[in-house]
């Protein structure tokens, strides 16, 4: 009698969060209903701190560790889509329960690098271990990555209403347009499969930025959201111009460098990029 309310309490727990995770689905500062919000210049940063509490910018201590890593394992929740996190050394997941770790340590006064480990496990499905891959880089980078999106793409609707209304309805469509075919093509396409493996892990990302919680639901997500336009920085060059961006004093240079090299055996590629 005793296991059977513990087995209905759990199924409590895993429903609510269910519910939740959905909840998150239309609760984007870049979702549509907020867009006019968005383009407010002065609610930026606020609403920025939704997905990023003050704390983590005054705990330094915590966060900034000048030897060592930070060390993060994400843990599967038995056979369900259900994930949780631990930090530390001595917190590791239950044997075979760990879909993936990740090790960070901000170097960036010393060698102006932060140094990011991210090692997933293959027992697990590829959509789960890149939703978690995604997941433990923005829990362990969320103030590099708040950071970087201030000095990059904060400003973007700043005195330009007309064009990031035009700029949204362009990547809403397009992303629509993706899932669609995500959705329409067979699992053993590889060009598909590969490109919903990529927003996955960038799914990931996004939910670690955000407010952190006690459980995650593996999961992709086809939204405009701080972490693609962070993605998209490069594109946005281009579509200024088509949508007619008004002129600003900031300069910007268009032109990058990339390098591809395909590793001994065609077993791997590593590829740079130098904007």
């Amino acid at each position: 009698m005793k296991l059977k309310y513990i087995l209905i309490f759990i199924l409590i727990i895993l429903l609510a969060t269910f519910v939740l995770s959905l909840r998150d689905l239309n609760n984007d500062i870049w979702d549509e209903n907020n867009l006019n919000e968005s383009l407010n210049f002065k609610k930026l940063e606020s609403s920025q701190q939704k997905y990023f509490p003050t704390k983590y910018l005054s705990n330094k201590s915590k966060l900034n560790k000048l030897f060592g890593y930070r060390i993060m394992y994400i843990c599967s929740n038995e056979s369900l889509p259900i994930l949780y996190k631990l930090e530390g050394s001595v917190q590791k997941c239950p044997d075979n329960y760990t879909v993936a770790v990740g090790k960070y340590r901000n170097a960036q006064n010393e060698t102006g690098w932060g140094i990011l480990e991210v090692e997933t496990f293959p027992n697990f499905p590829a959509e789960m271990q890149a939703y978690a891959a995604g997941l433990v880089e923005g829990l362990l980078t969320k103030v590099q990555i708040y950071y970087h999106y201030l000095n990059t793409v904060s400003q973007l609707c700043k005195n330009a209403k007309e064009y990031c209304l035009k700029l949204f309805d362009y990547l809403k469509l397009n992303l629509e347009w993706i899932e669609s075919q995500v959705m329409s093509n067979p699992p053993t396409d590889l060009y598909w499969r590969h490109v919903n493996l990529t927003y996955t892990q960038l799914t990931g990302i996004q939910d670690g930025y955000g407010p952190e919680k006690q459980f995650y639901l593996s999961r992709v997500r086809f939204a405009i959201t701080p972490i693609l336009k962070i993605q998209m920085a490069g594109e946005f060059y281009d579509l200024d111009r088509v949508f007619k961006k008004p002129k600003t004093n900031y300069s910007s240079n268009s032109h990058c460098s990339g390098f591809i090299k395909v590793l001994e055996g065609n077993k791997d590629m590593s590829v740079n990029l130098m904007n």
